[in-house]
C-alpha cells in the first residue's frame, strides 16, 4: 500500500516501521497502551498523594485555629477572672469588716470559676483574715483563719500581689 503523497516528511520516520515483521509490530503496538495504562496509574497515584497532602494540611491548620482559639478563650477567662478578683480586693478594701460578705463572693467566684481552689484574704501583717476553701477535704490547703503565711512560695506571691496590686496565681501548697 503508498503512503499519501502528502505525508513525504514522515516517509524516514515511518520506513523503520514497514520494515520490521508483522509480530515485532504488534509487540510495539501492545507497549502504547501499556504505557498509557501505566501513565494512567501514575497520574492517579500522585492524584491521591496531593489530596492525602492536602487534608493533611488543613487538619493541620484546623487543628492550629483550634489551638489558637482556646487560648483566646483561656486568656479572656483569665482575664475575667482577674477582673472578677479585684472586685472583690476592691470591696474588701473599702469594706474591711465584711467577713460574711467576702465568702458570700468568694462561693459566687467559686461557683463561676471552679478552677479557683482557695481564696484567702491576708492582710498585711500577712496573717489570714478569712479563708474560703473550695475543696471538699477537710483541712484544705489553703490558711486557715488567723494563721500565719510562712511558705515561701506564698510569701512570694504576696509580695509579688502587693506589688503589682493584682491578683496573683499561685502553685497549690502541700498541707
Amino acid at each position: 500500500m503508498p503512503l499519501p503523497k502528502h505525508l513525504p516528511q514522515f516517509l524516514p520516520r515511518l520506513h523503520w516501521w514497514t520494515r520490521l515483521a508483522p509480530q515485532r509490530q504488534d509487540r510495539f503496538a501492545m507497549i502504547a497502551p501499556l504505557v498509557a495504562v501505566v501513565l494512567l496509574l501514575i497520574a492517579i497515584l500522585t492524584a491521591f498523594a496531593y489530596l492525602r497532602l492536602e487534608e493533611m494540611s488543613r487538619e493541620r491548620e484546623a487543628l492550629r485555629h483550634d489551638v489558637q482559639y482556646t487560648q483566646q478563650k483561656l486568656r479572656l477567662r483569665l482575664v475575667d477572672q482577674q477582673e472578677q478578683l479585684g472586685r472583690l480586693a476592691q470591696e474588701v478594701l473599702n469594706h474591711p469588716s465584711s467577713h460574711t460578705d467576702f465568702l458570700k463572693h468568694a462561693k459566687e467566684l467559686a461557683r463561676q470559676y471552679p478552677e479557683l481552689r482557695d481564696l484567702a484574704w491576708i492582710d498585711a501583717r500577712r496573717r489570714t483574715v478569712v479563708n474560703f476553701n473550695t475543696t471538699t477535704s477537710p483541712g484544705g490547703s489553703c490558711p486557715q483563719d488567723d494563721s500565719t503565711l510562712i511558705t515561701r512560695a506564698s510569701h512570694g506571691g504576696f509580695s509579688l500581689a502587693r506589688q503589682l496590686h493584682l491578683p496573683v496565681y499561685t502553685l497549690p501548697q502541700a498541707v
